[in-house]
Order: structure tokens, then sequence, then C-alpha cells
């Protein structure tokens, strides 16, 4: 009884994403009603979208993902024992995957929707990793050399990301 009562939720979103699945790409509907556009659908296409939105992906990946590399790299894998991390780096993997191998058909195919899983997975990847982190730093389990290069990789993460919004709200362009 208890492992059901665990999946509903579960079966509850699958059920969910059939229906949107449905909605969108076999109805055509947008949200504003149905559109006359062309069919659109899902397709396995690895890192199409991806390349569209930067020309480097190893650069895109570690300049992304730097704060969290350094805090892996740096805590010697410590950090990694927390299940909220687990989790989080979890669901950050799975996005990430949907990220690099799923693109859009037809007129939805450069919106590069299945990028916005990853702002909800990185925060949470960010998130439990700053928490363990101070932990780490408040505890004393960390040197303070570890100190310093973990917590200097999340101020340049930060900074960078100030940096970036202030260039789209002056510029008025994301790229």
């Amino acid at each position: 009884k208890g492992y059901i009562i665990k999946i509903i939720p579960y079966v509850i979103g699958v059920v969910f994403i059939i229906v949107e699945y449905y909605f969108i790409y076999k109805l055509n509907y947008s949200g504003v009603g149905f559109m006359d556009k062309t069919n659109s659908g899902i397709t396995f296409e690895p890192f199409i979208i991806w390349k569209s939105y930067s020309p480097d992906l190893i650069v895109a990946f570690a300049t992304s993902c730097f704060f969290p590399l350094v805090c892996i790299i740096f805590s010697n894998g410590k950090v990694l024992k927390n299940k909220l991390v687990q989790f989080s780096l979890c669901n950050y993997l799975i996005g990430l995957s949907l990220w690099i191998l799923l693109a859009e058909q037809g007129y939805r195919r450069s919106d590069g929707n299945f990028i916005w899983q990853m702002v909800v997975t990185s925060y949470l990847l960010f998130f439990t990793l700053l928490m363990e982190f101070l932990n780490a730093a408040k505890l004393g389990t960390l040197t303070k050399m570890q100190q310093w290069i973990i917590g200097g990789s999340f101020f340049l993460h930060f900074a960078w990301g100030v940096f970036y919004w202030l260039k789209i709200i002056i510029f008025s362009n994301y790229f």
C-alpha cells in the first residue's frame, strides 16, 4: 500500500505529460488556440539545438557548470555524499540529457523549449552545492584554500551572471 501511494505523483505526472504532448504536438494547440501552421513533433537529434545557441559546446558546458565542477573537485567529492546534492545532480543530468538529445520539429524548432528544465535543475544543483559548501565551511571540514577556491568560483559565477543580466538590460539582447 505504501508503494502505491509513493508512485501516485509519478503516474499523475506521466498522465499530464501524455495529455500535454497530445495537445501540443498532435492537435497543434498553442495556448491561445489551435495553430494552422505545419505539424510539429519531437525528434532525437543530439546537440542540434544547443549548437544553434552556442558554437563551442565544451566552453558553454564548462562555463555553465564552473561552480559545480569546482565544488565537486575541490571538496574531493565529499559534497556528493549529501542526498540533496545527489538528487539535484540526477535532476540536472536528466535535464541536460533532454536538452542535448531532443529537438522539436516544425515551427517550434528554433524555440529551444527543451532548455527550460535546465533553469530549474541548475538552480537546484547550485543551491544544494552552495548549502553544502557553506555547511562544510562552517564545520571546518574544508581547508582555507578549498574555501577560497570554491567560494571564489561561486563569486565568479555570480558576478558573471550579474554582468550578463546588465548586458541584457543595456543592449536589449541575449546574445
